[in-house]
């Protein structure tokens, strides 16, 4: 009973977002699992293999974190593929890529160099003849996993991976093509703290950036609509997004690093339209002088510092439009005492105007 409990726990902590988790949290959980399965291993063993590959399985978590200890859990995963590899040649055919998608997290294993390595390799080669065209395909990039971690050790990998190239399937001829190229492969054979590093980097610049635009006012200084801002966004992270999603996804089902990666690209994008556009200005300045219609300040200070200046803000109409201009706390009286402001303004990179220096003036 209380083996039970303790794998619910520990299933329950796989089944909420395992690859969302932060790093320390994960480690905690591939703790967990581990010390779980070494000290109760029939039990382990047994409610691994009762596990449907299905959309909702955990199965790739589980073979991932069991990567950790290879010579240990290599009988299980050899074992494992066979399992899921029956299902799926036994399955429908529009069943069989869900069914067969679990093996792809023996990735981890295949790019390892221990003792077993050759037993698994035979076993995944075995997969390469499946009656299942989509075991057929998984086994085709373990293959190559195996072989492009040690050429010279591994080179039936290649001949196996050469002889798929006169397949019937125009799909696995392509594959078999496709992994062979080196150059593209490697390109794309990404391990999971690189891909994590990568959308991390991406994510983190974009942020740093934007956050940088808004200290030194590069928005407050610019009159450029949200509907366009936004749209830069969007064609910054959607294409980007797109083409990282099958490279992260080639090895990994999880999808969060390509979210991370558009919405990082997205932000940058936003940051190099407004910043080229603020620093490179195509005509002369010219002065503006607009009444202010309203006044108003923001909340006091931030979690972090309640005891900030609140920011002040005023609206004025300029060209039939509300914009809305933020000025320090420590400038909150000579905003209460002034009626217009006072812009020296020029034509942007993009077309869009800036404001190179602005004044509060009582009259």
């Amino acid at each position: 009973m209380q083996k039970e409990k303790q794998f619910e726990i520990i299933e329950s902590h796989l089944k909420d977002n395992y690859y969302n988790l932060d790093d320390l949290k994960q480690k905690m959980v591939q703790r967990d699992l581990l010390s779980f399965a070494k000290k109760n291993r029939e039990f382990f063993v047994a409610k691994v293999q009762e596990m449907q590959p299905n959309k909702n399985t955990i199965l790739t978590e589980i073979y991932d974190i069991l990567s950790q200890e290879p010579e240990i859990w290599v009988d299980l995963i050899i074992s494992e593929f066979n399992r899921i590899k029956n299902l799926a040649e036994t399955a429908k055919k529009r069943e069989q890529k869900i069914i067969s998608e679990p093996l792809t997290a023996l990735t981890f294993f295949a790019n390892q160099n221990f003792n077993g390595i050759e037993k698994l390799k035979a076993t995944i080669m075995s997969g390469l003849s499946s009656k299942s065209e989509s075991v057929v395909k998984v086994s085709l990039d373990l293959v190559a996993d195996i072989y492009y971690s040690n050429k010279s050790k591994h080179s039936d990998c290649k001949l196996a991976i050469e002889r798929l190239q006169n397949s019937r399937s125009a799909e696995i001829r392509e594959l078999a093509k496709e992994v062979l190229n080196e150059a593209t492969f490697e390109s794309i054979q990404y391990t999971w703290a690189n891909q994590s590093f990568y959308a991390g980097a991406i994510f983190g610049v974009g942020l740093i950036a934007i956050f940088y635009a808004y200290f030194v006012d590069l928005f407050d200084n610019s009159f450029i609509p949200f509907g366009y801002i936004a749209g830069v966004f969007l064609a910054g992270s959607l294409p980007l997004g797109l083409i990282h999603l099958p490279l992260f996804k080639k090895h990994y089902k999880k999808t969060y690093n390509s979210l991370s990666v558009a919405v990082g690209y997205g932000l940058i994008a936003v940051f190099l339209f407004v910043f080229l556009n603020f620093n490179f200005p195509q005509s002369e300045p010219k002065t503006e002088v607009f009444e202010i219609s309203e006044k108003g300040q923001f909340s006091r200070g931030t979690s972090t510092n309640r005891n900030a200046e609140p920011r002040v803000w005023i609206d004025f109409v300029r060209e039939n439009r509300i914009e809305r201009m933020t000025f320090a706390g420590n400038k909150r009286e000579k905003v209460q005492n002034s009626n217009f402001i006072k812009l020296e303004t020029a034509t942007g990179l993009f077309g869009f105007d800036v404001i190179k220096q602005r004044e509060l003036t009582e009259q």
